[in-house]
């Protein structure tokens, strides 16, 4: 599913869009290719924040699992 979006850009962000573009073809490919690229690395920037903020998440998951699989046993 796409959606068009429609945006206001310095020519800054033009010109990087545009030079990207000679590369690849299609500006809006490569905008969205641009667009996909944060929203990625912030995913990625936020998952960093929680483990670092649950340091031990996953060994109390797996003490979870342990649990568990003890009371199923």
């Amino acid at each position: 599913m796409s959606e068009r979006v429609e945006a206001e850009l310095d020519q800054a962000t033009v010109a990087y869009l545009r030079q990207r573009c000679v590369r690849r073809g299609d500006l809006a490919a490569v905008a969205a290719a641009a667009l996909r690229e944060m929203a990625l690395s912030d995913a990625m920037r936020a998952l960093e924040r929680w483990h670092r903020d649950h340091p031990d998440y996953a060994e109390l998951a797996d003490q979870e699992y342990e649990q568990a699989l003890a009371q199923v046993l």
